[in-house]
């Protein structure tokens, strides 16, 4: 049967073979083979490729966790591996920032003056279009300059782009995120301090 083995590929066997989960689908419901053989593949692929994408939901929200975790411990190589080479960031009163490069040197001074701490990512919605994915949802955390001062704490929101790669991992390809109060109101002294270690 041509139509079985079609699907019978690498991406199919990483959540079980196609022809198996068929044969074991008439064992277990013998009333299933009044069905064509067609519309038995096409229930299996759709419940493969359910539950592929809830595995590659899974795996992004694992992104975000290493995303907080990263900044948390202060770690900019760590961070930056979350981002494909040719990322864009987008974020607020600052210019387009477009590959590693480039957002590597506008975040290395945040990383070195500041200490980061209990960042928290929470996702609201997660949609996987293929090997693309959208992401949206909110976070918080709190920030001090590492030679001391008064705790800072931020909240805000993001819609961010992913993209899985050959081996199965999501990364970032697009960020977009903004703060839900003007930043004046946290930053200030500590702005300036910032600017002056840039």
């Amino acid at each position: 049967m041509v139509f079985i083995t079609e699907y019978h590929s690498t991406e199919w066997t990483k959540n079980g073979c196609l022809s198996c989960t068929l044969m074991q689908k008439q064992q277990e419901r013998p009333d299933l083979k009044r069905y064509k053989p067609t519309q038995l593949v096409h229930n299996a692929k759709k419940e493969m490729m359910e539950r592929t994408k809830n595995i590659d939901v899974a795996l992004i929200y694992e992104l975000w966790g290493e995303y907080a975790s990263a900044a948390n411990a202060g770690d900019l190589e760590r961070w930056m591996s979350l981002w494909i080479e040719d990322g864009i960031q987008m974020a607020p009163d600052a210019p387009l920032r477009i590959g590693r490069q480039q957002i590597r040197e506008a975040m290395r001074a945040a990383f070195e003056v500041y200490d980061t701490r209990n960042m928290t990512i929470h996702t609201e919605e997660v949609r996987v279009l293929g090997d693309w994915a959208y992401s949206y949802g909110t976070f918080a955390f709190e920030r001090m300059l590492r030679s001391g001062g008064k705790t800072a704490n931020y909240y805000g929101k993001f819609l961010d782009i992913v993209v899985k790669g050959a081996a199965g991992s999501w990364r970032i390809a697009v960020d977009c995120h903004n703060y839900d109060e003007p930043q004046n109101k946290n930053v200030t002294a500590d702005q300036e301090d910032l600017e002056e270690r840039r």
